[in-house]
């Protein structure tokens, strides 16, 4: 299968990848099942819940200090409500799907914000901006930047 693995006391599980490995509970198969951690040789690492071998629900943290929390598919996509959080403490809040927000809320650390659609994680089209004081304002943005 391309993998070994080795029970070590306590029940808890390794699985060796050839791009990292995984620690913890595992079903009958020798799946991810349940909850683990799934680290990458790159620095980055997924927590939460497994099924069957497959990502459920959890947290990715970046080596860039950026990480996301919510739903995912099988493959680990983000998908499903989730947040995404950069390390400059902007944040987006939203539907999730093929691994970028969809239908959510940009927030910046200064309290602002903008509702809408988004594309390749930039807000698209039509939103709502949300200014610190509680305006609000319907305006236009191309690849995140108002037009």
């Amino acid at each position: 299968m391309g993998f070994f693995s080795k029970l070590f006391a306590g029940g808890t599980k390794i699985i060796d990848y050839k791009n990292g490995y995984y620690e913890g509970e595992v079903d009958a198969d020798d799946r991810k099942h349940g909850q683990g951690t799934r680290y990458f040789d790159n620095g980055d690492k997924f927590v939460g819940t497994f099924c069957h071998g497959d990502f459920v629900i959890g947290t990715w943290y970046f080596t860039s200090g950026n990480k996301y929390v919510g739903e995912v598919d099988y493959r680990g996509y983000f998908e499903g409500k989730g947040t995404y959080y950069w390390k400059d403490g902007c944040k987006v809040v939203a539907e999730f799907r093929d691994n970028e927000p969809y239908y959510g809320t940009f927030y910046w650390p200064n309290g602002n914000s903008c509702k809408g659609h988004f594309k390749n994680f930039n807000l698209q089209g039509e939103c709502i901006f949300y200014d610190k004081e509680g305006n609000a304002y319907v305006e236009q943005r191309k690849d995140g930047r108002r037009v």
